[in-house]
């Protein structure tokens, strides 16, 4: 369902013409953090920019490898540190991924020191299936349970809130002590 759909024609032309040129969009979960998805660009841009250079390097070594044995041995190795490289940036992208995402669910479920829990944890016990990181659920449930006083228990603010002030409200009233005569003593 689009949001044309939700809104109807008559309302959506009306936003539409106020918006001008920009566009909206309905948040349905897809949406990466702008950290997330710089941070993974960032990584993604510098492995580019290796393999980039290293296929120059080899275009230019497999013309002369065919000539001379040496540069064929220096061939092997460029195209072996190539391919170690590209699996590394494919191990480096499922890293980033499964890291925010087990960091969000720490914060989701009422983590103190995210830093601290996300060193307890073995990423490679997670894996990445259509791009969802499977297994998130049991990791946290096991860093509850052992690791239960860096959990802060989540509860509805605004009815907390209420109650807070009503108890705060309560015991300045009942403070029947003569605080200025208690200052008083000191001073002296």
């Amino acid at each position: 369902m689009d949001i044309k759909d939700m809104l109807g024609n008559d309302l959506y032309e009306q936003v539409k013409s106020k918006l001008g040129d920009k566009e909206f969009y309905i948040n349905d979960g897809s949406f990466i953090p702008r950290s997330r998805l710089n941070e993974v660009s960032d990584k993604l841009k510098a492995t580019e920019s290796k393999i980039g250079s290293y296929e120059d390097k080899l275009k230019g070594v497999e013309k002369l490898a065919s000539e001379n044995e040496e540069f064929k041995v220096q061939y092997t190795e460029l195209d072996n540190k190539y391919k170690a490289d590209i699996v590394k940036f494919n191990q480096d992208i499922e890293n980033v991924t499964k890291k925010s995402s087990l960091k969000e669910a720490i914060v989701k479920n009422g983590g103190k020191h995210t830093d601290l829990l996300l060193g307890q944890v073995d990423l490679n016990s997670l894996t990445i299936q259509d791009d969802k990181v499977v297994g998130i659920t049991d990791i946290i449930t096991n860093l509850k349970t052992t690791y239960g006083d860096l959990f802060v228990e989540t509860t509805n603010t605004s009815s907390n809130n209420d109650t807070n002030k009503q108890k705060d409200k309560q015991s300045d009233d009942n403070d029947d002590t003569d605080w200025g005569s208690i200052a008083k003593n000191f001073i002296k």
